[in-house]
């Protein structure tokens, strides 16, 4: 079994992120893998738009996450064999966008979300800042990210480690469900 060093996963989550021209794209998960050519590559999973549009991205991933970890079927034929002929899959990708409050205001609203009470939707805040990322989590449980605010002129991504949430969570778990399943199989 191949390992994904941090080095390598940063590259490649960064270059996908800087390959990208428009704004305004729906998400995306996928599998990281290594081809013949060693190099790692990304290729993303076949997912209907009408799911993004259903609700958070992070229910849908929690939702998959809890096929992953019922139907090795569903995790074999419909996410592992996407990977090309003479690749390996090493782990799963989220790329998306969203919004970060203004500074000033991150710690209220995080206090208020905390106790259950209301908040307004990111994208609705004045002096709010649009960003597009990408997590990627390899099936040792190496979580990296990269992050590109929307600004003019456009700045190259910056890499970082992942530290919590719904998305990194769900993705913990199908990465782990899929290695099983990856092990199982050889």
């Amino acid at each position: 079994m191949v390992t994904v060093d941090k080095e390598n996963l940063d590259r490649v989550l960064k270059a996908a992120l800087a390959r990208r021209e428009k704004w305004d794209e729906p998400p995306e998960v996928g599998v990281i893998y290594r081809p013949a050519s060693g190099v790692l590559r990304l290729v993303p999973w076949k997912i209907s738009q009408e799911v993004w549009q259903s609700g958070h991205p992070g229910a849908f991933l929690s939702y998959l996450a809890d096929r992953f970890m019922e139907d090795v079927t569903f995790k074999r034929d419909e996410i592992l064999n996407i990977v090309p002929i003479g690749g390996e899959a090493l782990g799963i990708y989220f790329r998306h966008e969203g919004y970060t409050p203004p500074k000033d205001q991150a710690e209220e609203l995080r206090r208020r979300r905390m106790v259950g009470a209301s908040t307004p939707r990111f994208k609705d805040i004045p002096g709010r800042r649009e960003y597009r990322m990408i997590l990627g989590v390899t099936f040792e449980l190496l979580e990296r990210g990269a992050l590109q605010y929307r600004e003019t002129p456009p700045q190259p991504p910056h890499g970082y480690t992942v530290l919590d949430g719904p998305v990194a969570t769900a993705m913990v778990r199908m990465a782990t469900a899929l290695k099983a399943e990856r092990e199982d199989s050889e």
